[in-house]
């Protein structure tokens, strides 16, 4: 009985022990994946081109008319054939004889305009002109005037002087007192004459300065070097009015010597500085110490120097024909606008704010002169205030010490020289602005108009006009019909029966006798495999329109895309229409690649790097098991379905996974599908 029950159990034990290896094994199954795989294979790697397009002509034809002429009949459609001299369209007779009149009327207001532009031209060159003289009369007679004056003031002063010296000699006064006395005189003479000539050089900068500003800003208004004048080139206000200055080391103006009669500045006294002062006080006498610091000259002042007189002897008839009122050459402003005229060019002109920036340059170059010059007249004038002072004190001092009667007619005398005096000063600086007014006057007057090229313009638009004239009566001349130019397909008719022709393409033709060719488009990916003389395969929509062996003869960017790119193959004569769709095939092989796999087997890790898995057999408790493995590889190149692989990472006896029913990663357990 035992026994049994011992047989009992142990058949339960064993029949458990079957159902749980099943169980375990039917667990074991189902967490294996099941994948298919494959050896790596030797082959080359294709590339297929595949484009739609369509067959389009090689050079289109425009036919075209004058605008805005009617339209009687259109002859031809859309996709029709046409040969050379087949009437494509006619236009209304009377509409164009009307426009033919009107065109002629119009020109005829045309040439009267050109008329006046010509007679408003000749015009302004004839008050320019006389402007020119107006202004040189002007200066002659203001010069004049002012030479005049100057005169009278010069003579009015010697007289005053010699006055007061008679009255001196006859009242017995002593030699030392009068020596003493000249001195100063002469010092007070010598500095108005350094006042004097300060104020010139301060008036001549300035002038300089306006004219060279005037030079620039009319060379950059005409577009020319100067028109006849470099920029450092000065314009002169007379003769010899105001003469060129040359700066030295330190920026300062220095004034050349002058020839008698050429200019209003004072001859430099003896010497004198570098500045036109000296500083050699102690060759005067010691009684003089008190009242004079710098060493006087002894300027001439006869009746007969000419040193102080404008020259006014300027006449227009001694100067060259091409030449103005001062002997500067005009030839390139007299006839700049004709110049300009014959070009056919008008040069553009400058904004205001380029003016100004080309007048502030101009200004800069002489800024640091222009303040030493003003410095200069300042010091002068101190310079004059002080000696007249100190001789004024003298002289005081020296009347305090004679009888009433001979002091009260002495300073009557000295009032008298002093006025004259002031009236000298006063007649110099007049005259030497007077000059240099009217001289601005005249260089005013020299510049030239602005350039006007309205008779040439006018001229320009008749011409045009003329040619517009012809066409139209060479259509008259036809009866208004338009003939094709060339054997053509109609592509596109932009015009209409009853309506007016635009300035636009009137027929669009495709020219037959240049041939036709397939144009598609492709990608920028197989834009790499595809090249100019690459033979292709057309299919057209035809059943047997098939045409192989055609060279690509282009491949170019489209047009606004970077991505896209077109494919032009040139086609037989008479293979397919214009306008017929068509499909470019082509394939491209690579060389032979001993490791090539299908894209299914490739995978990215976390790092976009590729890597395979392959199969190995792995012993464990359970027996001999497959396992998968994570490979990374090196992509060669790849198409659509295919990976060529570098060699090495694995060999050609590899089982690679190419599919699973579960997801599968590196150290999976998989079985190979039988």
């Amino acid at each position: 009985m035992k026994k049994r029950r011992l047989l009992q159990i142990t058949g339960v034990f064993f029949a458990l022990m079957i159902c749980f290896t099943i169980l375990s094994r039917a667990a074991y199954q189902e967490g294996t994946a099941v994948v298919h795989t494959n050896k790596p294979m030797n082959m080359a790697i294709s590339h297929e081109v595949k484009a739609a397009g369509k067959v389009v002509q090689n050079q289109k034809i425009a036919v075209t008319t004058e605008a805005d002429l009617r339209v009687a009949s259109v002859e031809i459609a859309e996709g029709q054939r046409v040969s050379r001299g087949d009437l494509l369209f006619t236009l209304d007779q009377n509409w164009l004889r009307e426009k033919i009149l009107n065109q002629q009327q119009e020109m005829e207001k045309q040439q009267l305009s050109v008329k006046d532009a010509k007679s408003q031209n000749e015009v302004s060159r004839q008050q320019k002109a006389n402007e020119q003289a107006q202004a040189a009369e002007n200066y002659s007679l203001s010069t004049g005037r002012a030479n005049t004056v100057l005169a009278r003031a010069k003579r009015n002063l010697e007289e005053a002087k010699k006055r007061l010296r008679e009255f001196r000699e006859n009242s017995g006064q002593s030699n030392e007192d009068s020596s003493v006395e000249t001195a100063l005189e002469e010092a007070c003479q010598e500095k108005a004459e350094a006042y004097i000539q300060a104020q010139q050089e301060l008036t001549q900068l300035q002038w300089k300065i306006e004219n060279e500003v005037n030079i620039a800003l009319n060379a950059a208004m005409n577009g020319t070097g100067g028109a006849g004048l470099s920029a450092a080139e000065t314009v002169l206000t007379g003769s010899a009015d105001v003469l060129p200055l040359e700066d030295d080391a330190d920026g300062n103006f220095l004034i050349e010597e002058n020839d008698p009669g050429e200019a209003l500045f004072f001859d430099t006294p003896e010497g004198a500085g570098e500045n036109g002062s000296g500083t050699a006080a102690d060759s005067f006498p010691a009684e003089t110490q008190g009242y004079i610091d710098e060493e006087p000259s002894d300027p001439s002042l006869q009746e007969d120097d000419p040193g102080l007189i404008i020259e006014d002897d300027i006449l227009l008839e001694d100067m060259p024909d091409d030449t103005d009122s001062y002997g500067i050459d005009r030839t390139g402003t007299a006839d700049l606008e004709t110049e300009e005229s014959e070009q056919g060019e008008t040069p553009a002109s400058p904004t205001q704010e380029e003016l100004n920036r080309i007048e502030q340059s101009v200004r800069d170059r002489y800024k640091i002169p222009l303040e030493n010059a003003r410095k200069k007249v300042e010091t002068a004038k101190e310079e004059k205030e002080a000696a007249e002072q100190a001789l004024a004190q003298y002289q005081q001092e020296r009347l305090s010490a004679s009888s009433a009667s001979n002091a009260q007619t002495e300073q009557t005398l000295i009032d008298q020289v002093k006025a004259a005096q002031d009236a000298y000063v006063d007649a110099c600086l007049a005259a030497n602005e007077a000059a240099v007014t009217s001289g601005r006057s005249i260089a005013a007057a020299g510049i030239p108009n602005a350039s006007n090229s309205s008779d040439r313009m006018n001229e320009i638009t008749y011409e045009q006009m003329e040619l517009t004239l012809e066409k139209l009566e060479e259509l008259e001349r036809a009866q208004g019909k338009i003939y094709a130019p060339a054997d053509g397909l109609v592509t596109k008719v932009c015009i209409q029966t009853g309506e007016k022709t635009g300035d636009t393409t009137a027929i669009l033709l495709a020219d037959l006798s240049r041939g036709s060719s397939f144009q598609g488009e492709i990608t920028e990916e197989q834009e790499k495999y595809i090249g100019t003389g690459d033979a292709v395969t057309l299919t057209g929509p035809g059943k047997n329109e098939k045409y192989e062996d055609l060279a690509v003869s282009s491949v170019t960017a489209k047009e606004g895309s970077s991505s896209v790119y077109q494919v032009k193959v040139q086609l037989p004569a008479d293979t397919m229409e214009i306008g017929a769709a068509a499909t470019l095939d082509f394939v491209r092989k690579s060389e032979i690649y001993n490791v090539c796999v299908p894209l299914s087997a490739l995978h990215l890790d976390e790092k976009n790097q590729p890597y395979v898995l392959v199969v190995d057999q792995v012993d464990s408790v359970m027996g001999t098991e497959q396992k998968a493995r994570k490979v990374s590889v090196t992509i060669l190149e790849k198409n659509e379905s295919y990976a060529a692989l570098a060699e090495g990472a694995i060999s050609s006896q590899q089982e690679i996974i190419v599919s699973s029913d579960k997801a599968v990663d590196d150290g999976s357990r998989v079985r190979v599908s039988g």
